[in-house]
């Protein structure tokens, strides 16, 4: 396997201000650079929210496996589809489950790289009941401090509680509340790229789409 479930059982689960995890070393730096090497490039949609929604944001994103219809999606490398095998597979959601203590076995899972670039950012927000568990995957070799785009965990819409710096060795698992707040900070220099993955756990296929996205 490209990922080492020892290291979800390793984490440890922090219950404030919400159930989460910080995971480290969940893939190897060799495999880190392989996927960025081999990384879908065309494949992305920027999107962005001003209004209608819990939150706004601009990302890009790219769908790797579908909620939808449980496959891969385009043409991945396979690099790629060995990887979102392993996020599909049973010792991943049995890791996941152990770690938060919810069981993720029966849900649906939507797979999307994401990238960050200058000015891109996520606000505030909890995440819908639907989304009862997501893992927040880090895929850059080297982050800078000075270059924005750290995970925030919040203890409400304005409370900092920290900040976790995107590069390969750190990666958030958390359990969605009315409290679980947490954000993306604004990417701040040019010509560098954010990139990530989303593990979202959902409840049903039918995703809820809201007014105000734009694609």
């Amino acid at each position: 396997m490209l990922i080492n479930v020892d290291k979800i059982y390793n984490s440890i689960l922090v219950e404030n201000p919400y159930k989460h995890a910080v995971i480290n070393g969940l893939i190897d730096l060799q495999e880190i650079n392989a996927l960025i090497t081999t990384m879908p490039t065309d494949t992305f949609n920027h999107v962005s929210r001003h209004d209608g929604s819990d939150k706004t944001y601009r990302v890009h994103n790219n769908i790797i496996y579908s909620l939808e219809n449980q496959v891969h999606m385009k043409d991945l490398h396979s690099k790629w589809i060995s990887l979102t095998n392993d996020l599909t597979s049973i010792e991943y959601r049995q890791a996941i489950s152990d770690s938060i203590g919810f069981n993720v076995n029966d849900l649906f899972i939507e797979i999307t790289l994401k990238k960050y670039v200058i000015n891109d950012y996520i606000s505030p927000h909890t995440d819908r009941s639907c989304v009862p568990v997501t893992h927040v995957i880090f895929l850059n070799p080297h982050w800078e401090k000075n270059w924005g785009g750290e995970f925030c965990i919040l203890e409400s819409e304005f409370k900092m509680v920290k900040e976790i710096i995107p590069t390969w060795d750190n990666s958030v698992l958390f359990r969605q509340s009315e409290n679980s707040w947490h954000s993306v900070n604004p990417c701040k220099v040019p010509n560098v790229s954010r990139i990530g993955l989303q593990v979202a756990f959902w409840s049903s296929q039918e995703k809820p789409v809201f007014p105000g996205r734009n694609e």
